[in-house]
């Protein structure tokens, strides 16, 4: 099918907005829920590369060693190429999920967004690497994924001549029994993108611009 070929990169986001808004995808989501995406997915980027460095800070002179998450934030929001090396880590990461990796089997209850160490009434201190998730479809470009992932499962219930078309109107009828599993899917594989590996690439690249400037 043509439309599964796009992929979502700055030289085509003109492409995929209209991909996006072609009626081959529907938004499921209010826009206070994808804003809430975009929080979460800043915030895991940003955690798994202060965790990563904090593990292999084992000498008390690393730069890494000893700085809390704060000064972290701090210091990456005042750091032009960490902040535009996260803006790719988290544009990478994301761009790696394929629909196949979306498990639309019930899942065992999980808190929404948890972030480790943070109270109820916090709020999480992050450095914004994004206006909006307006201005990162990315974001949207999951939730195509986990429609295109979603889909050949729907089809070996409704029978071969099931058409992407039907599936979307079906999508956009609202009905819990087809949407519901789609958002659980979605949003458990959302919480379990790992930045790491995209970091352990990055992070070398630009390590000694990044260390000089904090001496």
């Amino acid at each position: 099918m043509f439309y599964c070929e796009h992929t979502f990169n700055e030289d085509n986001d003109q492409a995929n907005e209209g991909l996006l808004r072609s009626g081959l995808y529907i938004n499921l989501q209010s826009n206070e829920a994808i804003e809430m995406d975009l929080v979460y997915l800043t915030y895991r980027a940003e955690r798994d590369l202060y965790e990563w460095k904090q593990r292999q800070a084992t000498d008390p002179n690393n730069f890494w060693a000893g700085m809390d998450w704060r000064d972290y934030i701090t210091f990456l929001r005042r750091t032009p190429v960490l902040l535009a090396a996260t803006r790719q880590v988290m544009k990478a990461a994301l761009l790696s999920v394929q629909p196949t990796q979306f498990d639309f089997s019930p899942h065992q209850d999980e808190a929404l967004f948890k972030i480790p160490d943070l109270a109820d009434d916090e709020m999480v201190t992050l450095a914004q690497l994004f206006p909006s998730a307006a201005s990162f479809p990315a974001v949207q470009f999951l939730m195509l994924q986990a429609q295109r992932g979603y889909y050949p499962q729907m089809k070996k219930v409704r029978g071969p001549l099931y058409a992407w078309e039907t599936y979307i109107t079906e999508l956009l009828m609202g009905k819990e029994e087809i949407n519901e599993p789609l958002i659980r899917g979605f949003r458990h594989t959302l919480m379990k993108i790992d930045f790491s590996p995209q970091w352990k690439f990055f992070y070398p690249l630009i390590q000694n611009v990044v260390e000089e400037k904090s001496q």
